[in-house]
């Protein structure tokens, strides 16, 4: 399958909840000014990216985030100073989609973004359509 991935892609609407998706090459990780674009609060589903890269992340925009990482342990891992960014920690990419689900809020957008090479996105992409069907987009 031949994915667009520097394309943002918009898979649906739920409840109020925009679902896009949009993946990042190695060495041009340019998600924070992405985020920054999209003028509202986001929930992140985020993989590929280390946890220290994950915990550092701060934008005005930024809701959560949900770290998919099969083999560390799951649940909240931190939140910032303010209590108004959690980071979230899950074993598999439906339950980062339940989470994600949870969190956002109407008017929200639930963003997937997977880092890595062409490939690694490829089959993150591959992976996030099918388990998103099961919530109804």
């Amino acid at each position: 399958m031949n994915y667009e991935i520097d394309q943002v892609e918009s898979l649906g609407r739920k409840d109020g909840i925009l679902y896009i998706r949009k993946g990042f090459h190695r060495n041009r990780d340019l998600l924070l000014s992405f985020i920054g674009s999209l003028g509202r609060n986001v929930v992140l589903i985020s993989a590929g990216r280390s946890i220290n890269k994950v915990e550092q992340m701060h934008h005005l925009n930024l809701r959560s985030v949900i770290r998919i990482k099969g083999n560390e342990p799951s649940g909240l891992l931190n939140w910032s100073d303010n209590l108004d960014v959690f980071r979230y920690v899950t074993p598999t990419m439906e339950k980062a989609i339940i989470l994600s689900e949870e969190l956002a809020q109407r008017g929200d957008v639930v963003l997937f973004s997977p880092y890595g090479t062409k490939g690694e996105i490829g089959d993150w992409f591959a992976l996030f359509d099918k388990k998103i069907d099961k919530i109804g987009l």
